[in-house]
């Protein structure tokens, strides 16, 4: 995956998600964990998760959750 179009779909999650608040270093985390995904996939798990999740909690695995829309 393309480093900008993870930091595109880091940022539609956040702008749709407002109350999360990520750190530098988790983010970088979950980009060499989410990097074997394609661009696309990506970012269809991303407007996925913005169109049909209604509430992200603390203890929210991000990365299984996008892995998750990934498989659907």
């Amino acid at each position: 995956m393309n480093k900008c179009i993870y930091q595109n779909g880091i940022s539609l999650l956040l702008a749709s998600f407002r109350h999360l608040q990520i750190k530098e270093e988790t983010m970088d985390l979950w980009f060499q964990l989410l990097d074997d995904m394609s661009d696309n996939d990506f970012m269809a798990s991303i407007k996925n998760i913005c169109r049909n999740t209604a509430e992200i909690y603390p203890t929210t695995n991000i990365v299984a959750l996008i892995r998750e829309q990934f498989k659907m």
